[in-house]
């Protein structure tokens, strides 16, 4: 009888060389451990910058739980009991040498964004390469309370990251509720438009079971707004095909035969495909063209403040969105230095 198969058990990898953030002058007075990483910090700017740590790396008269003869301050991984898929820091020292292996989670993802997190607070250039790392990244600011920081360093890595704008339609929802949270505005703008396509199966009905209410009203409205213009539109067009006036020539049976070339794979027209297509058809009729142009112009216009592609609606991974939604007013209070 062969023998049982050797049960393999996850175990901690080992340490791996640590990161240090300190400010020019200072030296490090904090071992901050996620998992098997150490990031040795200067405590200032995380007390500044951060209200979770300006409460709990207060001075109590002497060395504090967690501390060492090198740093004054140590915290540790602890995994959640009642979640293996969380975690959070602790200056317990009963988590020095915890076992972390029963962690769901992918720890280099969680030291990565915690690293991003720490070149945030210290002022460093950082790199975000998808909307995943960024909504995990936020996480992270949340519990520890430093999300002004982040989201004023964000324009840095929305600019020089290259993949990072162009996975906001990847997962939309979860961007604009990050983006929410770090009351980003031009992060908002984009995610919130994503959230409105594709027009035949909007993403933003998502919100309904992820309880966030208030961003479903907001996407609920401007979904019922767009239908109004929508049915203005089809008015204006049903005018040209009747061409009262005799001055559009063909026109309208023109613009009625390129709904062929807007099918989905399913047979049907997509709308914002097939507007593309007879905004930009060279018609015979320079008074038809015009026309056509002026009905369907400020519909197909591309509000996305971030992307930067040359696709606009109707076109390549817009195929089916409308980019022309506005967003005037934010889900939060503007006037809020800290929150």
């Amino acid at each position: 009888m062969n023998p049982p198969p050797i049960k393999k058990v996850k175990t901690d990898p080992e340490p791996k060389k640590p990161i240090t953030f300190t400010s020019p002058g200072t030296q490090p007075d904090v071992r901050l451990r996620v998992f098997n990483q150490d990031f040795l910090v200067y405590s200032g700017l995380l007390k500044i910058n951060s209200a979770f740590f300006r409460k709990f790396l207060e001075p109590s008269g002497g060395k504090v739980p967690g501390s060492s003869e090198i740093y004054q301050y140590e915290w540790y991984t602890c995994i959640d009991e009642s979640d293996s898929n969380c975690w959070s820091l602790s200056n317990d020292t009963k988590f020095r040498d915890a076992d972390t292996s029963k962690f769901t989670g992918s720890p280099s993802l969680q030291q990565e964004t915690f690293r991003k997190l720490l070149c945030a607070i210290f002022s460093r250039p950082y790199n975000i390469g998808h909307v995943y790392d960024l909504q995990v990244m936020t996480k992270h600011a949340e519990y520890y309370c430093c999300l002004p920081i982040v989201s004023h360093s964000l324009w840095g890595p929305l600019v020089n990251s290259p993949k990072l704008v162009p996975s906001i339609g990847q997962s939309p929802c979860l961007t604009l509720i990050a983006a929410c949270k770090l009351r980003h505005k031009q992060l908002f703008k984009d995610s919130f438009i994503h959230c409105l396509g594709p027009w035949k199966n909007p993403q933003y009905k998502e919100f309904e079971k992820l309880k966030e209410l208030k961003l479903f009203a907001m996407a609920e409205a401007a979904h019922i707004k767009m239908c109004a213009k929508l049915l203005e539109v089809q008015q204006g067009m049903i005018d040209i095909f009747a061409d009262a006036e005799d001055c559009f020539k063909d026109t309208g049976k023109t613009m009625v035969d390129l709904a062929d070339q807007a099918f989905d794979d399913d047979y049907k027209v997509l709308l914002p495909r097939y507007y593309r297509l007879c905004h930009d058809h060279d018609y015979k009729s320079e008074k038809g063209a015009a026309a056509v142009k002026k009905l369907l112009g400020p519909l197909l216009k591309k509000n996305l403040v971030l992307d930067k592609s040359k696709n606009s609606s109707g076109q390549g991974e817009f195929r089916d969105f409308f980019l022309s939604y506005r967003v005037n007013s934010y889900p939060w209070d503007d006037s809020q230095i800290d929150w």
